[in-house]
């Protein structure tokens, strides 16, 4: 169970990476580690992707809030 928390969080940081099903598995291969299916990558892709859109919509709202808070108090304005 533990390895394969590893396994997954480790394939996750190459998804993070922008690395695809090729590279990983060829970087797999060199470490004499088994490489994963189509089926395991996409699916793991869908894990990790919901997680990214989500940090990347948090980060996006916070910095268009930062933006505006900064072009209100440049401009002394109050906001309603």
């Amino acid at each position: 169970m533990f390895s394969s928390l590893i396994f997954s969080l480790n394939i996750s940081a190459l998804l993070f990476s922008g690395q695809g099903e090729t590279t990983i598995n060829n970087f797999l291969a060199c470490l004499n580690i088994p490489t994963v299916s189509p089926v395991t990558f996409k699916r793991l892709e869908r894990e990790v992707g919901s997680v990214f859109e989500a940090n990347a919509n948090e980060s996006r709202s916070e910095a268009v809030s930062e933006e505006k808070n900064k072009y209100v108090a440049s401009k002394n304005m109050k906001i309603k």
